[in-house]
Parts: C-alpha cells; structure tokens; sequence
C-alpha cells in the first residue's frame, strides 16, 4: 500500500462553510467535520483503493487568488494580507511535501465587487498560482506536482451575501466558470466542474450538507482518474 498526499488548497467551501448558517437554519457555521467534502472525498477514497490517502484540508474562509483584501470583515479576521491566497501557498505546500495531487479551488472571493475584476483577470491570477505550483518541486522526488482545477459553483446574489462584496456573482460566476475551464485546457490541468454536481444553499455561495456530499463523491472519482 502507497500513501497518496492530496492538499486542498481552497476558500470558505474548502474549510466547510455551511450554507445555512446564516438564515438561521443551522446552529454552526462549520459543517461537521464528517460532512465536509474533503472528509468525504478522503473516506471514499480510502474505502475501495489499493493506496492509503492522505487528504489535508487548506481553507480559509475570504482567501483570494492573488489579491490582498483589506475589507474589516469580522474583527480582520477575513481581511488583510493574510486572505492573498500566493502568499501562503509556497509554504503551504513545502510544509506539505512530498506531494501527489494538489486541489486548486480558488477564484470565487476574488470575484467581489470591491476588488474590481474581471472573471477573467480573476482566471489570470489562478493561472500564476497553477505556475507557483508547478515550479515548487513539492511533489515526489522534487518533481511538479499534478494540478486539479476546480471551477467554482454557479454563485447566486441575495440579501444574505450581498453584504459580502457579491453584488452580481450569478453572471459573473458564471463567466468565471468558463474562463476556468479554457484556463485548465491551456495550462494541461485536471478540472473539476463543481457546477455540475452541485448547487449553492440557502447564502447563495457556500454548499449544505447533501451538496457538500456530492461534492466529495464526485471530487473522489475526478482523484482516481488522476492518480489510479
């Protein structure tokens, strides 16, 4: 048996964000750990494979592409340089290493109006980060490790969310999800589309539990063809 290190390195929907929470029809904003998708993904994985996987969960809640967000959300905790997904991610994965599959789920937050880009500067960012990881020599034997893409969820404005900085997200998550995908092609990464297994809750942005299931089970599948 071979251990397989899958990073996720993600936002809000990679850390379990539940989307109920803010209509008040769940009392934790975290998912359980056992209904996250990566928790999910990793027991999937593991229950009918001949390789032992270790899947390590890297969301943070606010993280962008490449972009310094300075929004005073809660107290700071979701502004500052610290959301700049590029800034964590070189130490994220030599903290990580040797790794076999890196899991790139990053673009949504990026998309928020006070940033002011377009989808596709925002795709133009993930592709900088696609090259950060491929020059890192953090998979096995100081080599590339391989890439999955996800393409974010079709996101949809409310008065839950608008609050947040997502002022039009349903067109421009949309668009987003295109650029994504033309990026994946050009750069010769896997993609994972999550739009197509899953839809966003009750804040438009983040998954409930039953999507967040699916999710993982479909995450799992997309693993196998990459690494089996």
């Amino acid at each position: 048996m071979a251990d397989r290190t899958i990073v996720c390195y993600g936002d809000s929907n990679t850390w379990g964000f539940n989307a109920d929470f803010m209509s008040g029809a769940a009392l934790n904003l975290r998912l359980a750990f056992d209904e996250r998708w990566t928790t999910i993904m990793s027991n999937q994985l593991n229950s009918d494979s001949k390789n032992r996987y270790i899947v390590i969960p890297e969301g943070l809640n606010g993280r962008t592409v490449i972009t310094d967000d300075d929004h005073d959300g809660c107290n700071g905790e979701y502004s500052g340089p610290g959301m700049n997904g590029r800034r964590y991610l070189m130490p994220c994965l030599h903290s990580h290493k040797p790794i076999d599959l890196v899991i790139l789920g990053l673009g949504v937050n990026s998309l928020k109006t006070r940033l002011n880009l377009s989808p596709a500067e925002v795709a133009n960012g993930l592709r900088t980060l696609i090259k950060d990881i491929k020059r890192s020599t953090a998979g096995v034997n100081d080599s590339t490790p391989p890439i999955l893409l996800v393409a974010p969820p079709v996101c949809r404005e409310n008065k839950l969310n608008i609050d947040w900085g997502f002022g039009g997200c349903d067109g421009r998550s949309i668009a987003l999800i295109g650029e994504i995908k033309a990026l994946a092609k050009a750069e010769n990464v896997g993609l994972f589309d999550i739009s197509q297994v899953a839809e966003v809750g009750e804040d438009g942005i983040h998954f409930d539990a039953s999507n967040s299931r699916a999710i993982g089970l479909g995450m799992a599948n997309a693993v196998k063809c990459i690494l089996e």
